[in-house]
């Protein structure tokens, strides 16, 4: 017996991609799986009433197309792309000018500082007038977020002021820009075949905002982004291809021997 040659798929790879319509570079997206791509369509079905019995005929139109991925890499990038947010790159140095904070001076009270403090470079507590140096130890206890009093301190009410070297960090400011469109493309390998490659092409992807931000918990966080693959209309075909271009996305793999 003749048989077709065996072709299933176990994928995997990493997913790049940029501003659609832009000349950026390509940018991983780090630690994915479950890449899928999913089609919807309106079907309308002719009833055969000649003889009662089945459809004459029946025709179907492409609703949409989507496609969807777990993303497990959370840095800035990723999280400003599916959370609609700006990076705000917060530069290494000194921080110059006192940082007034307000507190109740009560134990075990966080003060959060504006940026993130080098723990490795001197930190200055005074009180909000300025004539009063707090002691660490005594007063309070030096985190990586700022300060947290301490039982036995002398720290009030009237608030204190912070001089601190600052780490470099970057900020994601979430909810502050506008729904981005990307082209996408999926560097991908069968691990069923021997990681033979099995590249994809997004032309036009527009993901929705993520449903939720896991900033806890006992599990690795995963994020479930979804979007919309939309017609790239740019996209005709050119000498050489004898088959219509997709203007929605193409799939690659190692043509059989």
């Amino acid at each position: 017996m003749i048989t077709v040659k065996d072709a299933s798929l176990i994928g995997y790879g990493d997913i790049f991609s940029r501003a659609y319509q832009s000349q950026k570079a390509l940018l991983p997206w780090g630690n994915t799986s479950e890449l899928q791509i999913a089609h919807t369509e309106d079907q309308q079905t002719l009833p055969n009433y000649i003889t009662g019995a089945g459809n004459r005929n029946v025709t179907s139109r492409v609703t949409g197309v989507t496609a969807s991925f777990t993303l497990y890499d959370v840095n800035a990038r990723n999280l400003a792309i599916v959370g609609r947010g700006t990076v705000r790159g917060v530069a290494a140095g000194a921080v110059t000018t006192p940082e007034a904070h307000v507190c109740e001076g009560l134990a075990g009270e966080l003060i959060p500082f504006d940026n993130l403090p080098d723990l490795s470079a001197p930190v200055e507590i005074k009180s909000a007038d300025g004539i009063t140096t707090y002691a660490a130890g005594d007063d309070y206890l030096l985190t990586p977020y700022g300060i947290q009093i301490t039982s036995g301190t002398t720290i009030t009410s009237a608030g204190i002021t912070a001089t601190y070297t600052k780490l470099k960090a970057d900020v994601v400011e979430m909810l502050t820009s506008a729904q981005v469109e990307l082209e996408m493309y999926f560097a991908g390998l069968n691990a069923a075949q021997g990681g033979s490659p099995t590249p994809a092409r997004l032309r036009r992807f527009k993901p929705g905002l993520v449903q939720q931000i896991q900033l806890s918990g006992t599990a690795y966080a995963a994020y479930q982004v979804t979007g919309e693959l939309l017609a790239d209309m740019l996209v005709v075909n050119v000498d050489g291809y004898d088959t219509p271009l997709s203007q929605f996305y193409s799939l690659g793999m190692k043509a059989a021997a």
